[in-house]
């Protein structure tokens, strides 16, 4: 079960006594409305969140949730991001580095501190340098808002590594275009089904 504090009366129960389990080497999509509580089961996947009861089981490595504009330091520029990811997951900087600036499409941007980085185009920067480090499964929040040109190059070096990503979304027209396999949000439960038709069918 998962709790969260109301501004008045008692806590909000987001998720209730569920027990799911998602592939983690598909493109899943998670679909919810708004409010449904998308990015708080985000949070339980990679351990940003913890559940008040019960736990969340897995042998994969989940990524930072990009396309929450939290991921790079806003004190830094996009290539000391870089570079500081490189370290800490024991890459190296100069070549992780070239290969951003080869796939991406930012140019200059990519020498503006993150904090003062337009928001759109900090998390697409976010979620570019997510998709080169070493993780199992990859996490994007709300991917209605992301950079369709960002995530389609993300989607293209996922298949190349063969690992999986996890995503919400709240247009059932995303999820059937990109994903391999859907979930469904409501009720406070989170419902997998064998297919994104399957799924698209259960999301009234």
């Amino acid at each position: 079960m998962t709790k969260f504090g109301a501004w008045h009366g008692a806590p909000t129960v987001v998720f209730n006594d569920m027990t799911v389990t998602l592939p983690t080497d598909q493109i899943c999509a998670i679909m919810g409305r708004p409010g449904s509580g998308r990015t708080t089961f985000m949070r339980l996947l990679n351990g940003a969140t913890r559940p008040e009861s019960g736990r969340v089981v897995s042998d994969m490595r989940f990524s930072a949730i990009s396309n929450l504009g939290a991921f790079f330091h806003a004190g830094l520029t996009g290539l000391e991001n870089i570079g500081f990811a490189a370290r800490v997951y024991g890459l190296n900087p100069t070549a992780l580095t070239e290969t951003v600036l080869e796939i991406s499409r930012f140019g200059a941007l990519w020498e503006i501190s993150a904090g003062a980085l337009p928001g759109p185009r900090r998390r697409a920067m976010e979620m570019l340098v997510s998709a080169l480090l070493p993780y199992d499964c990859y996490l994007v929040d709300n991917v209605e808002s992301s950079d369709p040109e960002t995530f389609q190059t993300v989607l293209e070096i996922l298949k190349m590594r063969q690992a999986g990503m996890i995503f919400t979304a709240k247009n059932p027209r995303i999820a059937q275009e990109f994903a391999t396999i859907g979930s469904v949000i409501a009720d406070r439960t989170v419902y997998a089904f064998e297919s994104v038709d399957e799924a698209l069918d259960n999301y009234g």
